[in-house]
Parts: structure tokens; C-alpha cells; sequence
């Protein structure tokens, strides 16, 4: 049963680092054209200071891309050393459904990937 579900860690991981990445995206992409389509004086300062707050939403945004990519590793090579890194970096990911579906991933695959290395794939 366990050697059927040994990609799944690794698909969970990748959703959720996959999601991050677009959620950011979307998130700076949005407030760029808030700024945009400013027409008061007002408008423009807020819409300016979103801005200026979105530059610190690319951070989590390639975050969550390397967690995708990791994840991805996962799907095929069971490396317990990923498993760990992707724990912290899932910390990382400021949205609840990337947080969720890395670290879930990750501690399903502690349970799930094979105790002995030369198993692998």
C-alpha cells in the first residue's frame, strides 16, 4: 500500500508551492493595475504604498517556486533531506492553502516515503 503512494507527498508539495507562487503573482499583478487605474490624489498615495508592499510579496512568491520545484524532485526521488527543508520552507509561503498543502505533503511523507534509501526508484 505504502510503495503505491510515494508520489503523493510529492504532489501535495508541489500544489502547495505551485499556489503560492501564482496567489503572489496574482497579488502583485492586481496591485499594479490598482495603481494604474488611480484617478484621485488619494488613490494614487494608497494604490503607490501597495506598490511599494507588493516588492515584499516577491520573496514568498519565489518561495513558494522553490518549493514547486522540490516538490517536483520529490514526486520521483524519495530523499528524506527534502522532506525537512520543505517543512521550513513551507513556513515561509504567506497563504494558508500553499502552507497547508506543503507541510502537509511533507509530514505525510515521513509516514509514507520508504525507511531504506536503496528503495527508491
Amino acid at each position: 500500500m505504502r510503495e503505491d503512494l510515494v508520489w503523493f507527498p510529492g504532489s501535495l508539495i508541489t500544489f502547495g508551492g505551485f499556489f503560492t507562487f501564482i496567489y503572489m503573482l496574482v497579488k502583485v499583478d492586481n496591485a499594479q493595475k490598482q495603481a494604474e487605474s488611480a484617478e484621485y490624489v488619494y488613490e494614487k498615495v494608497l494604490s503607490s504604498l501597495l506598490v511599494m508592499t507588493s516588492g515584499a510579496l516577491i520573496f514568498p512568491m519565489f518561495i513558494g517556486l522553490i518549493i514547486g520545484i522540490l516538490g517536483l524532485v520529490m514526486t520521483r526521488k524519495y530523499i528524506m533531506g527534502l522532506a525537512f527543508v520543505t517543512i521550513f520552507l513551507s513556513t515561509m509561503s504567506f497563504n494558508w492553502i500553499g502552507f497547508l498543502a506543503s507541510f502537509g505533503g511533507s509530514i505525510l511523507a515521513f509516514v509514507i516515503f520508504p525507511k531504506d534509501n536503496n528503495q527508491t526508484t
